[in-house]
């Protein structure tokens, strides 16, 4: 073997080790990290009291009953949702469903009832709030109901329930249905569950 092929195969040796000297001494700078990220959701969560109606009498799950009522009598009828405080942004809504009448007879209940301005019947029977409810705010729906004055004695010793049932949905990344004035009419085909 001549000298420049012993000085070449000695110099590419010598590179070799270098490299790999180098690539060690690489391999002790390097370093890794973690960082756990933690997502907490928040909820939508509120209640439906009626502590500010006057009349009837307070029963043990929050409704009242009303009795010896007579057509034309304004009753005292405060259906109040509150966002719990610790809730996030949400819209409300509210389904009346009544019991012992007749539909004639409840479109002559209804038309007894007076909304609060922000309210509004939808399409699919639904009464929408039309405002945001932040953390601690309140909707209330109507404040009175009158009997009708159409109701005679067919009506007499006549018993029938009003429930109410109140839903809340997150505002944020959700747009409910509106109709050309701005009024929320529907929230789409959503499922309502209770928060945990």
């Amino acid at each position: 073997m001549t000298t420049t092929k012993k000085a070449a195969i000695l110099i590419s040796a010598l590179a070799v080790i270098a490299i790999i000297a180098v690539g060690a001494t690489l391999a002790y700078f390097t370093d890794t990290d973690a960082k756990q990220n933690v997502f907490t959701l928040g909820k939508v969560s509120g209640t439906l009291t009626e502590d500010g109606s006057t009349d009837g009498t307070k029963r043990e799950d929050g409704g009242r009953d009303y009795t010896s009522i007579t057509p034309g009598k304004t009753l005292s009828k405060v259906p109040v949702i509150t966002l719990d405080s610790n809730s996030q942004n949400a819209y409300a809504r509210m389904k009346i469903e009544y019991t012992g009448l007749t539909a004639p007879q409840i479109a002559e209940f209804q038309g007894g009832i007076t909304l609060n301005p922000g309210w509004v019947l939808g399409s699919d029977g639904y009464f929408y709030y039309n405002t945001v409810l932040k953390p601690g705010d309140t909707a209330t729906i109507f404040n009175t109901v009158t009997i009708p004055t159409t109701w005679g004695n067919e009506m007499a010793e006549k018993s029938f329930s009003m429930n109410l049932k109140a839903e809340l949905i997150q505002s944020d990344n959700f747009t409910p249905t509106k109709d050309t004035a701005g009024n929320i009419t529907s929230w789409g085909n959503v499922t309502i569950e209770a928060a945990k």
